[in-house]
């Protein structure tokens, strides 16, 4: 019995898009993409992960808890859609999105779910304390802005009015939080995304980028590069 490489061009195919997928988020390999959720965390761990063309693995109970809320969310919709909605509401869940910016590079994303026309945002905390102040008031420290700033973004891109949708595990039902559109927010978020693409080709070039830092103090528990930061700080 002999084993070799497979010379099977379709098996070999089938593995390069599963490494792809695996390692870039797509079936197509490195692209000059930036994820929209890059921009509202730490910069840095977005210039080191597009410049080695890698994603980040950190897993913990709240992320999974997550993943569950939206297929559940998702089967649940789908399975009730004719006695939720009106015959002619139109959904869709996990929309792809793109902005283009300079240079081939771009923004994607995906909004877990889009309903006739609103963008709507799913997460499994308790935001409701939050409700009707203003974006400013919130903690800095508060991983809800990111999420405002996330949801802000996929509404202009798709030009639909945003909504974060938090699921309450103790009472069992939905909390709504309407998000107010702000063109100023959005456009913040465009000027991340130059800044990493600076830091990205100065990695490109050999150096450090050192002006790019972490947004919220508890990042670095969770980063796979908290060792070469420690190093060069």
């Amino acid at each position: 019995m002999k084993i070799k490489e497979t010379e099977d061009e379709e098996i070999k195919d089938l593995s390069e898009k599963l490494s792809n997928l695996l390692f870039h988020g797509n079936t197509n390999g490195k692209k000059n993409t930036i994820p929209i959720t890059y921009l509202s965390f730490c910069l840095r761990k977005a210039a080191f992960n597009l410049y080695f063309g890698t994603r980040s693995f950190e897993r913990y109970p709240k992320a999974a808890l997550g993943e569950m809320l939206h297929l559940g969310f998702q089967k649940l919709i789908e399975n009730n859609a004719r006695y939720i909605f009106q015959e002619d509401s139109k959904f869709e869940f996990e929309v792809p999105l793109e902005y283009e910016l300079e240079n081939g590079w771009k923004i994607t994303g995906r909004a877990d779910f889009t309903w006739n026309n609103k963008v709507i945002e799913l997460k499994f905390k308790d935001f409701d304390r939050f409700s009707g102040i203003d974006l400013d008031e919130i903690p800095d420290d508060e991983v809800l802005k990111a999420y405002i700033e996330q949801v802000n973004a996929y509404a202009f891109i798709l030009d639909k009015e945003p909504y974060i949708w938090v699921f309450d595990n103790r009472e069992m039902k939905f909390k709504i939080l309407e998000v107010e559109k702000d063109e100023e927010q959005f456009y913040k978020m465009i000027q991340k995304a130059h800044k990493i693409i600076e830091e990205v080709e100065q990695l490109r070039e050999g150096k450090f980028p050192i002006e790019l830092k972490q947004r919220f103090s508890w990042e670095c528990n969770y980063c796979i590069y908290r060792a070469i930061c420690n190093v060069l700080r």
